[in-house]
C-alpha cells in the first residue's frame, strides 16, 4: 500500500494541449500500449519519471503509447492533475508530450473508479486502432484488496472481484478484449486475479511477491516490431523486468489465461479431496503443509513467514503430493490417493498455465532481511493462516469472487479453520509500511574490459578513467581468477605500504547505501601485514592515497590475525566488531554492508548478518566518499571481484556511467 521512493528536484512544466483528429486509417500501429499510471499517491513522482524515460526513447512506428497519468492534487498544473498523453519523443528533462483534451477528463479523475479505466481504454481503442493492445496498470497492489489507489478520492481503489474484473468484461463485450494485461504492482499474480479476468485478455503479467518499480516502459516499447506477438511481448516484459532487479529478491510471471479454467478445475478437485481427507486426526498434516509452504509478503511487510496470506499454488500441491521441497519438510506422505491425484492435477495445470516465470531470493536492502523465494512458481492463491482476516469475509462469506463461486476452495478454507481450531483474528486493514529511499546501482566494477574501456586501460589492466592506482607494486587485474573464471583484482602490496585503488569520482553518502563485493584469499595464515581492505572512505585521489586512513565504512580481512573487522566511523567515533575468521580457504565469499534510514550500518558475510552498529554514520561530515580497495600481501594473496554500490539516484558519481534503471519497492 506504500512505496519505497526518494524525492528529487522536480520542475513543474505546464503541458501543451492539442486537438487530435480521429485517424483516417483503420489501423495506426501494430500495438497500442495503454498505460494507466495511477499516481495519486506516493507513487506520483516515480510514475512521472517513468513517463519521462519513455519519452526519451519514443518514436517506434509500431507502437501507439498512450498514458493516463494521475498525480497528487496541486502537484502539477492549475486545471487538475489527471492528464492524457500521447507519448512523443522528448529527450530533455521534464515532460514534453502533448496533453490530449477529451470530454470525459474532468481534470481530477479517480483512478479507483472503474469508469475511468473503461473511458480510457474505450477512447484509446477508438481513436488509435491497432492490431494488438497491452494495458498496464501501474501503482500499488494487493491481490485480494485491489489496485490503483487514489488518495484524493479518499483512498478509493479498483477492487479485483467487482470492479477491475467487471470493467474488463464490459470492455471485452464491447469489442475491446486485450492481448496483454500488465498488473505492474505488488502481489497480483494470484489465481483469484487471473480467474477474474481470464475471458478478457490472453496473457497476464504480474508478480507473486512485492513488486519493484522497474517501470522499464522504454525498454518494453523499443523491443516491439511489426510482427511482435502477444506472448512474445508478455515474455519480454517479464524478462526485462527481472533483469532490472539485479541481485534484489523478486518474482515476475506470465499467465496464459486460456489455461486458467483448467487450473480452477484442478484446485476445485484438490479442495474437495482435502475436505474428504481432513478429520480431527489428519488435520495436522494439512496444517504442517500450510506452515511450510512458500508465502508472499502480503502482511507484516518485509518479512516472509507463515503469517502471510498468499501462498505459492504449485509449491502447495508439491508438498501435498509429498514431493521433495526446498527446504525439505519432515512429514509423512499423504496416504489418500484422491489427494495425491488431485495435487498432481494442480501441478500439471499450473505448469501449463504459467507461460514463463522468474524468481530469485536475496537480501532486501533497507530492512536487512533475507527474502527466500526459492519455491515460487508463478501463481499464488489465498490461504490465510487464520480466519476472519481483512479480506476473509469478502472471500469466503459473500461469494463475490468468480473463483470462489466456481470452486470449493472457500468451503475448504472454512472446514480447515474449523477442524484446525485456529482462532480467528480481528479484521484489521493491512499495515502501511515505511517509505525508505529508492536504490539503484550507482557504481559497479567487475574488471571486465569493455570496448570503450580498453583505450583507458593501463598496462596493469586498470581502467585509469575510473580508478587511480597507488603503491609498490601497483595493483593488477589478473585474468582467469575471477568469480566467474574471468578477471579479478589483485590489490598487491609489498608488506610495507598499502597498494590499491581509489575511485576518481566520489559518491554521496546517503541513507540506503549498500555495498557488496566478493573476495577470495589463499596462501599462508599468519603472514605479517597480510590484509585486504574494501569500503568507502575519505580518500580523494588527489591526496596521498598511500597514507589515507580516513575510512568511513570498511571491511578488513586479515590472514595475519585470522579475523574480519567490520569498522564504521560513526558520529560518536569508531565502532567495530572483530570476528574470528580464516579467510585463506581459496573460496569466494560475499561481503556487504547496508546503511539504514537512521544511519546505522549492518554488515553481512555470505548473506548472514555479522554485526550492526549502535551509532549512526555522519551524513553531513562524510557527505562525499570514495570507493577504496587496498591490500598488503606477504605469504598470502587476495582477489577482489564484482564490486557494486547501491544508493539513491542522487548518490551516483557524475562521470561513472555504470548505472542501471532506477527501481523502488512498492506495496
Amino acid at each position: 500500500l506504500a512505496a519505497e521512493g526518494s524525492e528529487r528536484a522536480h520542475t513543474v512544466t505546464k503541458p501543451t494541449y492539442i486537438t487530435v483528429a480521429p485517424p483516417t486509417s483503420t489501423v495506426t500501429a501494430s500495438w497500442n500500449l495503454l498505460l494507466y499510471f495511477a499516481g495519486d499517491n506516493d507513487q506520483h513522482t516515480n510514475l512521472e519519471y517513468a513517463l519521462e524515460d519513455l519519452e526519451r526513447v519514443a518514436g517506434n512506428p509500431n507502437v501507439n503509447s498512450l498514458v493516463l497519468w494521475d498525480g497528487v492534487s496541486g502537484n502539477s498544473v492549475e486545471d487538475g492533475d489527471t492528464r492524457l498523453y500521447q507519448v512523443a519523443y522528448h529527450p530533455a528533462p521534464g515532460l514534453g508530450s502533448p496533453v490530449i483534451p477529451v470530454g470525459w477528463n474532468s481534470g481530477e479523475m479517480n483512478t479507483g473508479d472503474p469508469q475511468t479505466l473503461m473511458d480510457f481504454v474505450t477512447w484509446a481503442r477508438a481513436s488509435y486502432p491497432a492490431a494488438h493492445t497491452l494495458l498496464a496498470i501501474a501503482d500499488h497492489g494487493r491481490g485480494t484488496t485491489g489496485i490503483a489507489w487514489d488518495a484524493t478520492s479518499e483512498g478509493d481503489l479498483l477492487t479485483v472481484y467487482d470492479e477491475l474484473g467487471a470493467a474488463l468484461i464490459t470492455l471485452a463485450e464491447n469489442g475491446h478484449k486485450l492481448d496483454v494485461l500488465f498488473l505492474d504492482a505488488c502481489l497480483m499474480a494470484m489465481l483469484e486475479t487471473v480467474y477474474e479476468v481470464k475471458d478478457t485478455v490472453d496473457y497476464v503479467v504480474a508478480s507473486e511477491n512485492l513488486g519493484w518499480s522497474v517501470f522499464a516502459y522504454g525498454d518494453y516499447v523499443a523491443a516491439i516490431t511489426a510482427n511482435t506477438t502477444p506472448d512474445q511481448l508478455a515474455a519480454h516484459i517479464a524478462q526485462t523486468y527481472f533483469a532490472a532487479l539485479y541481485e534484489y529478491p523478486g518474482t515476475i510471471s506470465v499467465i496464459e489465461t486460456a489455461q486458467v479454467d483448467a487450473v480452477g478445475a484442478a484446485v476445485d478437485a484438490l479442495a474437495l479431496a482435502l475436505q474428504a481427507y481432513m478429520t480431527s486426526s489428519t488435520i495436522t498434516d494439512v496444517v504442517t503443509v500450510r506452515d511450510s509452504v512458500q508465502t508472499f509478503d502480503s502482511r507484516g511487510y518485509y518479512v516472509l513467514d507463515s503469517s502471510d496470506e498468499y501462498v505459492d499454488l504449485y509449491h502447495l500441491a508439491e508438498l501435498l503430493l509429498g514431493l521433495p521441497s526446498v527446504p525439505p519438510v519432515r512429514r509423512k506422505t499423504f496416504i489418500s490417493p484422491t489427494v495425491t491425484a488431485a495435487a498432481q492435477g494442480v501441478l500439471d495445470a499450473v505448469a501449463t498455465a504459467v507461460f514463463t516465470e522468474y524468481h530469485q531470493s536475496g537480501l532486501h536492502p533497507t530492512s536487512g532481511n533475507i527474502w527466500s523465494l526459492d519455491c515460487a512458481h508463478g501463481l499464488s492463491i489465498y490461504f490465510p493462516p487464520f480466519s476472519n482476516g481483512w479480506d476473509y469475509g469478502a472471500y469466503v462469506l459473500t461469494g463475490t469472487w468468480a473463483f470462489t463461486g466456481a470452486t470449493a476452495w472457500d468451503e475448504f478454507l472454512a472446514d480447515y479453520f474449523a477442524l484446525a481450531g485456529l482462532l480467528p483474528e480481528p479484521p484489521e486493514a493491512p499495515d502501511l509500511p515505511p517509505l525508505p529511499q529508492a536504490l539503484v546501482p550507482i557504481f559497479s566494477e567487475d574488471w571486465e574490459p569493455s570496448d570503450s574501456e580498453l583505450a583507458g586501460w593501463e598496462s596493469s589492466n586498470i581502467d585509469a578513467t575510473v580508478w587511480k592506482a597507488f603503491g609498490t607494486p601497483l595493483p593488477l587485474v589478473v585474468a582467469g581468477v575471477g568469480l566467474e573464471g574471468t578477471y579479478a583484482l589483485d590489490p598487491n602490496g609489498d608488506g610495507n605500504y598499502d597498494s590499491g585503488l581509489v575511485t576518481r569520482s566520489p559518491l554521496s553518502l546517503t541513507p540506503g547505501i549498500q555495498m557488496t563485493f566478493w573476495l577470495r584469499g589463499h596462501g599462508l595464515l599468519g603472514g605479517q601485514y597480510s590484509n585486504a581492505w574494501v569500503g568507502l572512505g575519505q580518500c580523494p585521489p588527489d591526496d596521498v592515497v598511500e597514507l589515507c586512513r580516513d575510512y568511513v565504512i570498511h571491511i578488513r580481512i586479515s590472514a595475519e590475525e585470522e579475523h574480519v573487522v567490520y569498522n564504521v566511523n560513526t558520529k560518536g567515533g569508531f565502532e567495530y566488531e572483530r570476528e574470528p575468521w580464516s579467510p585463506l580457504d581459496d573460496t569466494w565469499h560475499k561481503y556487504s554492508f547496508v546503511i539504514d534510514d537512521a544511519g546505522l550500518v549492518a554488515f553481512y558475510r555470505d548473506d548472514t548478518l555479522r554485526f550492526q552498529t549502535t551509532m549512526p554514520v555522519d551524513f553531513e561530515r562524510d557527505a562525499k566518499v570514495w570507493v577504496d580497495v587496498r591490500g598488503r600481501s606477504v605469504n598470502s594473496y587476495y582477489y577482489v571481484d564484482d564490486i557494486v554500490v547501491m544508493g539513491t539516484s542522487e548518490a551516483r558519481a557524475v562521470d561513472v556511467t555504470r548505472i542501471y534503471l532506477p527501481m523502488v519497492l512498492r506495496l
